[in-house]
């Protein structure tokens, strides 16, 4: 109450007994505090209601850090956000209503952490987004829509030379393999964790490719000399059958989690070659979390050797 006596904040909405239950922060106020926050070079403005907050998001010419987590609301970001070319660090993690990113952010060349994951309305990522090849970590990467001539292409990763940990969703924009701007050859890229996400469910049937090997097309362009993977995460690939045969070129490999991949039939008779193994999780895989239970699995003998297998029928979240 006291900071509302003091008019540093208006336009209050009270409960029934006279509680303030929402209110919006002074012109002034929200001035001073993107300057502070300019001069410690981070902002964190989680769940963030509307987007005309950032209006003067531009002049922090020294922000490192921003933080727009849960943003439920939020539909854009300013194109003035090119203009925090010193910015490392971008959360936008849950900002489910997100639809686009301005193509300003490629010009972001300092950028090292982009998360984009939860952000359901988000198609794609802008066409130029192999510009920041500083990036370190890419979580939430859409493939592009088709026909989407200023969307971000798959060949774009190359560039990424620094990249150590990449998500990917909605591999139903990768055409074929033959596709020149489809092709992810990331042979040269530091990766240490890779996620490739296909979550059917949010998307319309129009968008998806028939034939039956699709999945595993999606990710066959993935080369053998790829090593230094150490965790590997595949959900919702649901006619994918067994694992793609690149997967056994991964001596490094410590983590392999597989959900949601519904027709998952069996594992390859090279599984055991992934020595260093760790951890590996079935959860709604069709008949395979069956036959990698401990101890009475058909795959037990194969996998027992694994320190932490966990594997359930059910359905993945």
């Amino acid at each position: 109450m006291k900071l509302a006596s003091r008019s540093f904040f208006q336009d209050f909405e009270r409960d029934g007994h006279g509680n303030i239950i929402r209110c919006k922060m002074h012109d002034l106020m929200h001035d001073l505090a993107i300057m502070v926050a300019g001069i410690c070079g981070a902002l964190r403005l989680h769940r963030l209601a509307k987007g005309d907050v950032l209006r003067s998001i531009g002049k922090l010419k020294h922000l490192r850090s921003l933080d727009l987590s849960r943003s439920t609301k939020l539909t854009s970001l300013p194109i003035s956000l090119g203009k925090l070319l010193n910015l490392e660090t971008l959360i936008l993690y849950g900002c489910e209503k997100l639809e686009s990113l301005p193509r300003e952010v490629t010009k972001l060349a300092n950028l090292r952490h982009l998360d984009m994951r939860g952000c359901d309305s988000l198609t794609c990522m802008p066409w130029g987004i192999g510009n920041l090849t500083n990036l370190e970590v890419l979580r939430g990467f859409r493939v592009e829509e088709r026909g989407k001539w200023n969307a971000a292409r798959m060949n774009e990763l190359r560039r990424l030379t620094g990249l150590e940990e990449l998500s990917i969703e909605y591999l139903g924009g990768v055409k074929k393999e033959s596709d020149s701007a489809a092709n992810f050859w990331i042979d040269k890229l530091p990766l240490q964790r890779l996620h490739l996400s296909f979550p059917l469910r949010r998307y319309l049937s129009e968008y998806l490719h028939p034939e039956e090997e699709e999945d595993n097309k999606a990710i066959q362009g993935i080369p053998n000399s790829q090593t230094k993977m150490r965790e590997l995460r595949l959900v919702g690939m649901d006619k994918m059958k067994t694992l793609p045969p690149w997967i056994q070129y991964l001596p490094k490999l410590e983590i392999l989690a597989l959900s949601d991949c519904k027709n998952m039939e069996t594992l390859p008779g090279w599984f055991s070659q992934l020595t260093s193994l760790k951890t590996l999780t079935v959860i709604g895989c069709g008949e395979l979390p069956r036959k990698c239970q401990r101890d009475k699995g058909e795959y037990w003998p194969r996998i027992s050797y694994i320190e932490n297998v966990i594997a359930y029928e059910e359905e993945a979240a």
